[in-house]
């Protein structure tokens, strides 16, 4: 706090508007760190004013981004909605992707907080892309540098060749090629930690398709799956594994599947869905279809898929009616 105070005083004198919104941001983190949030988000709010003065627009998305944390964990979802909303913006504008992955991360936290897991799961993918695509750009640089290391070595290595015309010649040559295969070594080694990592971000891509695909007991015996977005092979696959698990671990009579967030429906979802419905009534459980919009029942009559083994309701709402009333 201190030295903080200190550099504050020596900016302000030499009018240096970066270092004052630096200074101001680091002030509000630590009166955040002590939990004193209206202290924090007093230095925070001089930040971007700083900042703003400055047309650093870097640092305007940091110290929106910082109030915008305070909010979060004070629990003002509105302001942290706001601040962080700035925040992305700025950092979008001038592509500061370190601090847009920030946002992102707190924008997670922030819907998470607020029981709004649709939002929540929406940034929490937007984080993983962002982090993918800043890992991939860095490391492809990494690699580009190394094959261009490679050849300017092996360029050199041809012209020494060329030039010397003795006994030192086989040694020098023997001595580079050395050094080559050490450095083609590193790099066979950085390919594999680059496999590694590209492993890790498949890793945390299925766990995202499980996040995606959520098995809600909501009543005793009744079980609701809302699905959002694409319906493909695997996350087929993966709501038939997690729903006949669930039933069978909870002995639950009816299952509801709720469509309304698949944006459309052909006749490869509609087979996933009739075979999932099979799969659930050999457990001996009912399976109704809810989120049969007007638009998706003219797809299905379109596409000629015979659905009549399927009960199907337009809401969410109309099939809980009917789940309870097949419970009594």
């Amino acid at each position: 706090m201190e030295y903080n105070l200190k550099a504050l005083e020596i900016y302000e004198n030499i009018e240096q508007k970066h270092g004052i919104a630096m200074v101001y941001n680091n002030l509000g983190f630590i009166h955040s760190v002590r939990k004193e949030y209206e202290k924090a988000l007093e230095y925070h709010r001089k930040g971007i004013e700083a900042a703003t003065k400055a047309g650093n627009k870097n640092w305007m998305a940091g110290c929106y981004l910082s109030a915008g944390s305070v909010y979060v964990e004070m629990g003002k979802h509105e302001n942290a909605l706001e601040y962080l909303s700035k925040g992305l913006s700025l950092a979008k504008d001038c592509q500061a992707s370190e601090a847009e992955l920030a946002v992102y991360a707190q924008l997670t936290q922030l819907y998470e907080s607020m029981r709004d897991y649709r939002k929540a799961l929406e940034y929490a993918k937007k984080q993983s892309e962002l982090r993918s695509k800043i890992f991939n750009e860095e490391n492809e640089e990494k690699i580009s540098r190394l094959k261009l290391k490679h050849e300017s070595d092996k360029k050199e290595r041809e012209a020494q060749i060329y030039r010397l015309k003795n006994e030192e010649l086989e040694k020098m040559v023997s001595d580079r090629t050395a050094e080559l295969e050490k450095e083609l070594a590193d790099r066979r080694r950085i390919e594999e930690e680059l496999n590694d990592k590209l492993a890790l971000i498949e890793r945390q891509r299925s766990a995202i398709v499980e996040l995606s695909t959520p098995v809600i007991q909501i009543w005793d015996g009744v079980l609701v799956i809302p699905l959002i977005g694409v319906l493909d092979t695997r996350r087929a696959e993966h709501l038939a594994e997690e729903l006949l698990a669930a039933i069978t671990a909870t002995q639950s009579r009816i299952a509801i599947i709720d469509i309304t967030g698949v944006s459309t429906v052909d006749s490869s979802i509609a087979n996933h869905l009739l075979k999932t419905v099979e799969s659930v009534k050999l457990l001996g459980a009912d399976c109704l279809v809810t989120g049969i919009r007007p638009e998706v029942a003219q797809a299905i009559i379109h596409l000629g898929i015979d659905i009549s083994g399927l009960e199907t309701r337009s809401t969410l709402a109309q099939g809980l009616k009917r789940a309870f009333a097949k419970l009594k």
